[in-house]
């Protein structure tokens, strides 16, 4: 009997294993077939609601509780004899059936989103993968869905409507677009995973779009000038520190931060004046092989100027001796910091009287508008920035276009 009993329970440990149901369903079920509680069985069925639909009967000779078919059941059916005896499979598949696919059809988006969470995690961790993204996932949906109406609502309920009820409560908050667009794109991967699980057979998030709604555009953040720009590597420079010289190539190159601190030597051919990208240090301080992209579109090569030639000239005789052949690095061989090259641009504005909130990623911004304006194309930018979409460099052509004609503008004005 318990031979024959483990076997029953293997299809729910295989849905134990894939997050199917939860241990603490599984322990329901394997104290019916383990233990045979009557008890337990009709406590389950009462509380969901269908305790007339089943009845177990003791059978002696097994030493165990039989389904018996109500008179109901086996007209419907068309039992016989007057009352069968369904086996332990069948058992398991009415358990699952009724109790477990009942309590799932009563789960709201709150609880679908605590069922989600850990999956999430343990995609991420099976791809090695940085977690960031998926913080970003979870802190949007607790500042913003968590314990609102949407969110208490029951999931297979929520419709096409309710989304839009939910967004248009958003809209009087004042969000920003893109922090509207953080919302849709959790909602979407909380979806896709509940039609995974059989939960649902439509994603409405995927089909419900933001255009009709006005959110708070994202406040533009000004851009340097070139003498700001000449003042400020001229001021790294002056440092002689790491921290220095990093903000200082980042001036000169187009480079995310996360890719500056993933250099090496052996990426670098100052004969042919190039830079291959294609390693990154994630937000964990973690060594990636890949950019952010994580796929091979994400490798490419940069130009090395004049100016950026000359810091790692000087970078170079320095003579760091780091570990594995990196150009940078912190404190005991580990991987710079992010925050503190942040701040030694704050501290570098603040001493040039620069009234301007600079990050290591206005840098990159800087390269793309002036290569914008410069009329370089949108596929050759996205080779060149490593960019996957095309929407990235469309917009910085388009700043690029508007001030032109603001120039255009300015010029007929002073006229």
């Amino acid at each position: 009997m318990e031979n024959n009993s483990n076997s029953m329970l293997s299809p729910f440990k295989g849905m134990l294993d894939c997050d199917t149901i939860s241990p603490e369903e599984f322990e329901i079920v394997e104290s019916i077939l383990m233990k045979g509680k009557r008890e337990e069985i009709k406590k389950i069925f009462k509380d969901n609601g269908f305790e007339d639909k089943f009845k177990f009967l003791y059978c002696e000779s097994d030493k165990r509780y039989k389904l018996r078919i109500p008179a109901s059941l086996r007209n419907k059916y068309n039992l016989k004899p007057e009352y069968k005896q369904k086996s332990e499979k069948e058992v398991i598949d009415a358990v699952y059936n009724d109790y477990h696919k009942l309590s799932m059809m009563r789960l709201t988006l709150d609880e679908v989103y605590e069922m989600w969470k850990p999956i999430r995690v343990k995609k991420i961790l099976q791809k090695d993968r940085s977690m960031h993204t998926a913080r970003k996932n979870f802190e949007v949906y607790d500042a913003l869905v968590k314990g609102t109406d949407f969110g208490k609502k029951t999931f297979i309920k929520i419709r096409y409507q309710d989304f839009e009820d939910f967004y248009s409560i958003c809209e009087g908050k004042h969000i920003s677009k893109s922090r509207a667009n953080e919302i849709k794109t959790t909602l979407n991967k909380i979806w896709e995973y509940a039609k995974s699980i059989g939960l649902i057979d439509i994603n409405y998030s995927k089909e419900f779009y933001l255009t009709d709604f006005k959110f708070a555009p994202k406040k533009a953040k000004p851009i340097k000038n070139s003498y700001e720009r000449d003042k400020l590597i001229d001021y790294y420079l002056s440092l002689d520190t790491v921290y220095g010289y990093v903000c200082a190539l980042m001036e000169c190159l187009n480079l995310r931060i996360s890719e500056v601190k993933a250099l090496k030597w052996t990426d670098v051919f100052l004969d042919d004046g190039l830079i291959c990208v294609s390693h990154m240090v994630d937000h964990e301080g973690n060594y990636r092989d890949y950019t952010k992209n994580h796929d091979e579109d994400g490798i490419h090569f940069v130009p090395i100027s004049p100016r950026a030639m000359d810091i790692l000239n000087r970078i170079k005789e320095k003579n760091y001796g780091f570990r594995d052949d990196f150009i940078f690095l912190g404190k005991n061989d580990n991987f710079i910091l992010t925050g503190e090259c942040n701040n030694n641009i704050h501290r570098a504005c603040e001493a040039l009287g620069i009234q301007k909130n600079f990050t290591t990623h206005d840098c990159r911004r800087y390269a793309a508008t002036k290569a914008a304006l410069e009329g370089m194309s949108t596929p050759a930018m996205q080779m060149a920035f490593g960019w996957k979409d095309r929407d990235t460099a469309e917009k910085y052509i388009q700043i690029a276009a508007a001030t032109k004609e603001h120039q255009k503008m300015l010029v007929n004005v002073l006229n």
